[in-house]
């Protein structure tokens, strides 16, 4: 066998510095290939057949424990010393990032730990730890891990293909300033982010009260006494609505969920409603004549018109167009998510995709009143309640949703819970305001962690000893 030839340091040099630079960064500073200035190591699962492996006090890190962040101090796994050895043990400031299947998801080790063969894990020589692991969340590293990695069935990106990488490093110091203005943004930015989240469940929990007291008729108690509008020419309007469209329309037995007014009446939403509509199956398109709703646009009981896809197909346009005050209802999404439903207010000419229901309901029903309810604790219940559940997917199809029992008032009194609620929940928009400030929260973090890594922070001092007098001397080591 040939002996392997002993590089000297400017041959090492020659091979680890990077020719042509990805971007500019600042002239005492050097790009260099990742693997000269870390040890990469690929984890490894321990047989499962040896108890004496498993069950102690040493972390062993699947790829769903890096969604932990950086201060993964412990997984849902244990390994025994031995174990820990078997997988590979790695030191405290070491970098995890999953290379087969979700490539990216990372975290930073706060303790000693172990990885299985599904994470390669960064190990800095003299660099600091901390700038390795936010150069690594840095949309561009995310960005070529995603570009190196090959896909089959699966995405996977090998240890010699991190370890060639390209990584900008500064002087030791440098990397320290960007790290503390690195974690004191964030810190400010998580602080803002927790802030709108507390009152975003504030809200979540005043409207869930709100819609409660609307729907057991605690709204408009003193409206009604004012009014006194009986139920039976509604329930006679929704029979002859009904006959209109349906052969042979029988109403379904009413029967009592919960309390509520003497002149209102429990009803299927089968019975206040067109037959129900499921959406198009046909592949939409990034451009074309109408947007093509999908369950990512039903949000909070509206529609949001972003990220849209389109059609150009005259029969689909025609088939599934909606009109104002069709409700759209999520039947396949998670189980979490399954059964959002959303208002069309015919803000423009649009279609709905194929795990969407359409709801059109009948003359003297009021959608908006409909909207609400189904937006409800107890109809979201009620959806966790019917729903079928899959692999990773829960499903409600037409017939369930058709048998959600309603509580109904008078159309005069639907009109005015809208109302009230509309009055009630006009925060509703601001808190929306504040969901999207938290989306621009993680958008601020990228451009930070894209400026740190090229100089533009403002914590650069050009009098610091140029980094490559630092990688000389990581390579001489080696």
């Amino acid at each position: 066998m040939a002996k392997k030839k002993i590089m000297t340091l400017e041959e090492k040099l020659e091979e680890a510095i990077v020719k042509d630079a990805p971007y500019e960064v600042p002239k005492n500073w050097v790009w260099c290939k990742l693997g000269y200035i870390s040890i990469l190591v690929t984890g490894n699962t321990p047989s499962k057949k040896n108890s004496d492996y498993y069950g102690q006090d040493v972390p062993f890190i699947k790829p769903n424990d890096l969604d932990q962040g950086r201060r993964l101090i412990h997984s849902n796994e244990m390994l025994s010393n031995l174990g820990a050895e078997k997988a590979r043990v790695l030191p405290k400031g070491a970098t995890a990032v999953c290379c087969i299947g979700s490539i990216g998801k990372s975290a930073y080790l706060e303790v000693e730990g172990a990885t299985n063969q599904q994470i390669n894990s960064i190990i800095p020589i003299n660099i600091n730890t901390l700038y390795v692991y936010y150069y690594v969340l840095s949309e561009y590293f995310q960005k070529e891990l995603k570009n190196n990695s090959s896909a089959t069935t699966i995405s996977i990106i090998n240890k010699s293909k991190m370890a060639n990488l390209n990584i900008p490093i500064p002087s030791l110091k440098e990397q320290q300033r960007i790290v503390d203005r690195i974690e004191s943004l964030f810190e400010k930015l998580d602080k803002a982010k927790e802030l709108i989240e507390e009152a975003g469940e504030g809200f979540d929990k005043r409207k869930a009260a709100i819609l409660e007291k609307a729907f057991r008729g605690e709204l408009t108690e003193k409206w009604r006494k004012n009014y006194n509008i009986s139920d039976n020419k509604l329930l006679d309007n929704i029979i002859n609505e009904n006959k209109k469209i349906k052969k042979n329309f029988n109403l379904t037995d009413l029967s009592e969920v919960y309390g509520i007014p003497t002149n209102w009446t429990w009803i299927k939403l089968k019975d206040i409603c067109e037959k129900f509509k499921y959406g198009t199956s046909a592949k939409s398109q990034i451009e074309g004549k109408v947007p093509v709703l999908r369950m990512g646009n039903l949000q909070q009981g509206k529609l949001i018109w972003n990220n849209l896809v389109y059609t150009s197909n005259e029969e689909e346009i025609n088939k599934y167009d909606l009109v104002e005050g069709d409700l759209l209802f999520n039947r396949t999404n998670s189980p979490e998510l399954v059964g959002k439903t959303s208002i069309y207010n015919g803000e423009m000419d649009a279609i709905f995709a194929g795990y969407l229901i359409r709801v059109r309901v009948l003359n003297g029903i009021d959608s908006k009143y409909i909207n609400y309810f189904m937006n409800s604790v107890y109809a979201k219940t009620r959806c966790m309640e019917v729903k079928s559940d899959g692999v990773s997917q829960s499903n409600i199809n037409a017939e369930k949703l058709g048998n959600f029992d309603i509580p109904l008032p008078s159309s005069e009194e639907q009109q005015e819970i809208v109302r009230i609620l509309d009055k009630l929940l006009g925060e509703a928009s601001k808190i929306e305001e504040l969901t999207q400030l938290e989306d621009q929260i993680e958008l601020i973090k990228k451009s930070i962690l894209a400026k740190a890594f090229r100089g533009e922070l403002g914590t650069n001092c050009e009098e610091d000893e140029s980094a490559l007098e630092l990688l000389t001397e990581i390579l001489s080591k080696q």
